[in-house]
């Protein structure tokens, strides 16, 4: 900015309060009325002048002054002001911050800040006015890939490579849209946090759980973690973690139980933790039934006994590691009817043996007798 001026007549002074009209620069008389002092110099309220600045070290340093503000001009019409406040206004004559900047059209760029604005290397800030007379700011700043990149402020929504953001916060990028970094990998504060104050629920994302490093989502609000599909036509969550950690799928309750499924499960193996096993069975005073009290009791009930029934099993559903292990106590007892069996059957071999020796014994004993009686039948006188 340049700044010439031309004077054809001796300088006319003009004090603090604005008395005498001013036809010139600067103030030959000393008193405080006409000047300050700064750094040493003696200033004028209303004055142009060169001066050593200890601020600055390349030389004389320009000081223009106006005690009660500053307007620069073009084309007849201020362009800056400065207020005896300190209030720098650009645009307007009454600034309301330290730096107020208004642009008089109706859109277009409002700020520009830059090295090289024909290559396109600059942030242009721009107060945009539609058709519609829905105004919003724009904030586009140059990238060597991808062209201009721009962040969106229309009617408090904000929008980052979009005009028309739905939300209070919308990116759209062609690349990842949206990265998070925490520097402190030490402290276990959120890398993201959504709190809802009309629900108060909170939820975090963050890469520990104080404990142990991953990816970590939860709520704060002693509330359920939800996680849904189709929530645009059927918001419903698919599966939900309580806060006591128990979880259920396709149901809202896990009914006390650590994990809940509301439909079938495909898996290659599942292991079941017991905390006893039916080794007893085998002991030598174990009581077990006898076959007869076994039938008595399926007549009566028509299922075995410690099998729950089939209404049971309706109603409350089956506990696979109780009945794993109830069946292999059947198995255990069937084996020892089994063997009970197997060892009478072999006793009953035996004695059948013995039978069977005592009869061919005894036939042998009758062949004898029929062969004596038929000798002593044949030694008889014939008639």
């Amino acid at each position: 900015m340049a700044f010439a001026f031309f004077c054809c007549c001796s300088y006319a002074q003009i004090d603090a309060s604005g008395n005498t009209t001013a036809i010139g620069l600067g103030a030959t008389s000393t008193s405080s009325d006409y000047k300050f002092s700064y750094q040493a110099n003696s200033i004028a309220h209303y004055g142009l002048g060169w001066y050593g600045d200890s601020d600055f070290s390349g030389g004389p340093m320009a000081y223009l002054s106006g005690y009660g503000g500053i307007k620069l001009f073009t084309a007849g019409i201020p362009r800056l002001n400065i207020n005896n406040n300190g209030y720098v206004g650009i645009g307007t004559a009454n600034p309301s911050g330290v730096l107020d900047i208004w642009r008089p059209a109706s859109n277009g760029i409002v700020t520009r800040i830059g090295t090289n604005f024909d290559s396109g290397q600059a942030l242009d800030i721009k107060a945009i006015q539609s058709s519609s007379g829905n105004g919003y700011y724009s904030f586009d700043a140059s990238a060597s890939v991808g062209g201009w990149q721009k962040i969106i402020i229309p009617v408090g929504n904000v929008g980052i490579g979009t005009t028309s953001p739905p939300y209070k916060l919308s990116v759209k990028s062609a690349y990842s849209a949206l990265y998070l970094e925490t520097t402190n990998s030490t402290t276990g504060l959120p890398l993201a946090d959504f709190y809802d104050t009309g629900r108060s629920v909170e939820t975090i994302i963050s890469s520990t759980d104080e404990t142990t490093s991953g990816t970590y989502m939860a709520s704060y609000s002693n509330t359920p973690l939800m996680f849904g599909t189709n929530a645009v036509s059927s918001p419903t969550a698919k599966m939900i973690i309580l806060p006591n950690g128990n979880v259920a799928i396709g149901s809202s309750d896990p009914k006390g139980y650590k994990l809940a499924v509301n439909g079938a499960i495909h898996t290659q193996e599942v292991k079941v933790d017991m905390t006893g096993w039916n080794d007893y069975v085998f002991d030598k005073t174990y009581p077990l039934k006898s076959l007869s009290l076994v039938k008595s009791y399926i007549d009566e009930n028509h299922h075995l006994p410690e099998i729950p029934s089939e209404a049971e099993v309706i109603k409350n559903g089956v506990n696979i590691g109780e009945m794993l292990k109830l069946q292999i106590k059947k198995i255990e007892e069937l084996t020892l009817y089994v063997i009970d069996k197997d060892k009478q059957l072999a006793e009953q071999n035996i004695k059948l043996s013995d039978q069977q020796q005592s009869i061919k014994s005894q036939q042998a004993q009758i062949d004898e007798l029929k062969a004596q009686l038929k000798a002593i039948v044949k030694s008889l006188p014939q008639n």
